[in-house]
């Protein structure tokens, strides 16, 4: 595992599982870093050498569309893995399209959700 590589989680904090997802990905070498909202990633993603971003959208709320955006529009990319609490076949497909490298139900195994993750940070982070 490189020191190098990390994962910055938008809003997952709002979420129960965010604890046992924090855990698992520390415990597989990954710096985690925590940001409240999508506005924080640009200066944010300009620190880190590899890194990926996961981000919590409850509901449709908007999350998972700014930070994909965010990220987007951004000096660097970066992957981001979209966590739902409930799929939905049509926000998929416009997430997907805008950009997302993942989307997970957070009803997913918590094993499901950890390796995609870590799949993203080693295979796709810039």
């Amino acid at each position: 595992m490189k020191e190098d590589e990390s994962v910055i989680l938008v809003g997952l904090t709002r979420h129960p599982k965010a604890v046992e997802l924090t855990k698992r990905l520390r415990a597989g070498g990954l710096q985690i870093i925590e940001v409240p909202t999508p506005e924080d990633l640009p200066g944010i993603l300009r620190r880190f050498h590899r890194v990926a971003v996961v981000v919590y959208s409850p509901n449709r709320d908007g999350t998972a569309r700014e930070t994909v955006e965010a990220v987007r529009r951004s000096i660097r990319g970066a992957p981001v893995v979209v966590l739902v609490d409930h799929s939905d076949f049509s926000d998929y497909y416009e997430l997907m399209s805008a950009g997302a490298l993942e989307y997970y139900a957070l009803s997913e195994s918590p094993d499901v959700i950890e390796r995609g993750v870590d799949w993203a940070v080693r295979t796709h982070a810039a």
